[in-house]
This record gives C-alpha cells, sequence and structure tokens, in this order.
C-alpha cells in the first residue's frame, strides 16, 4: 500500500462512495433530499480531505481499495478544521442533523482511550471492480504492520454486520456495541491489538 497524492483525490472518493452503498449509518447522516447522491459525495471528500491533512489516506497497489487511518490525537489546525466541518454541514448533513450528529460523534468518543493514543480508522474499502482481487489483504496486512511499527492498537467502527464479520475474521474484536433505534442500527466497537488479537489473525 501507499500514501495517496492530491491527484489520486477522484480515485479515492469514488472508491469510498461505492463503500457507502447499503451502509444505513453512512446514508442516515446525509440529508435526505433529491440531492443525496451529491451528499454522499460532499461526504466522502470531507473524508478524503480531513484524511489527507492527518496524512492518513491509503490505497492498494492496484488501486482498487483505500483506507483512512491515522493517529487520533493528531489534530488539525483548528481554522483548518472549522472550515473543512462547515462545508460538510452545508454540502452534505444540513442544520436539522448537526446536533444529533455531534451527539453522536461525542459518544463514539467516549467509548475510545481518552488519551487518543491508538490508530483510528475511519474508512477502509474497496472498488466494485477491486473487491476480491487482493487489495483489502494487501491494506489489511499493511495498516497492521503499520500499527506494529507505531505499537499503537487501532480502533473501529461498523453499522454493517457483514462488515463486522469480516474485521472479526481479520482478528478484530468487539468491545461494545451501542443499539440506536431510532435510526434502526446497532454500532459495533472494534479493537485490534498488536500485542494480543495480532497473534491469532489469519488472512
Amino acid at each position: 500500500m501507499h500514501l495517496v497524492t492530491k491527484n489520486d483525490k477522484a480515485r479515492v472518493v469514488r472508491i469510498i462512495e461505492e463503500s457507502f452503498k447499503g451502509n444505513p449509518s453512512v446514508t442516515w447522516v446525509v440529508k435526505d433530499d433529491h440531492k443525496k447522491d451529491q451528499r454522499l459525495k460532499a461526504l466522502a471528500e470531507y473524508l478524503f480531505d480531513v484524511g489527507f491533512a492527518k496524512k492518513g489516506v491509503y490505497l492498494s497497489t492496484d488501486n482498487n481499495a483505500t483506507a483512512i487511518i491515522f493517529r487520533f490525537n493528531n489534530k488539525l489546525n483548528k481554522l483548518v478544521e472549522k472550515y473543512h466541518e462547515a462545508r460538510l454541514l452545508i454540502r452534505a448533513i444540513g442544520i436539522k442533523k448537526m446536533f444529533k450528529i455531534l451527539h453522536r460523534q461525542a459518544y463514539l468518543k467516549s467509548q475510545k482511550p481518552a488519551s487518543g493514543e491508538y490508530l483510528y480508522m475511519w474508512v477502509f474499502g474497496a472498488s466494485d471492480e477491486g473487491r476480491g482481487q487482493g487489495g483489502a489483504l494487501e491494506l489489511k496486512e499493511g495498516i497492521f504492520q503499520l500499527s506494529r511499527d507505531v505499537k499503537l492498537p487501532i480502533y473501529i467502527e461498523t453499522t454493517v454486520a457483514q462488515n463486522r464479520m469480516v474485521y472479526e475474521r481479520y482478528g478484530f474484536s468487539v468491545y461494545h456495541s451501542w443499539p440506536v433505534p431510532h435510526q434502526g442500527i446497532t454500532v459495533w466497537f472494534m479493537k485490534w491489538d498488536p500485542e494480543i488479537e495480532g497473534k491469532i489473525v489469519r488472512a
């Protein structure tokens, strides 16, 4: 895997968009109107822009799988952070959902170490044509090696049951679950520790 450049943005955004399909949590986040496809793209662009600023956007060698993973306490400049958040609010979310999303983000953060000393995997997905072609496995191995190198665990969340099973097969374990009835989802909080789970990972 390799870190992306700005020239890779369109490719990464398209992979993220394709990964959003069937994800109820993602579709709940964006404003539900006739511009929903545009809003999903705006959300994908936000994820890329913030991940890129944190030097945490990766592509597989075949450019068909992407991951956004970074040290959580790697903070952005406040003005840059507010700029990206304001654009996301206008282009994707809308004012009505802002407070609900802020509440959800606060809860997600509360379930992870307060120190921020961990790797946070924000996005992991493959393009439609790249599924089953090895790119995701390459990324998985590269991400685990990154975790070993910096000696930090990886934290993720998922609301898709199939993704949860894939992550468990990779060696992640569920340490908390959060049913969200008004969204019709369950959020699974998962962790991979290079000192523990990594010893039993099977490709």
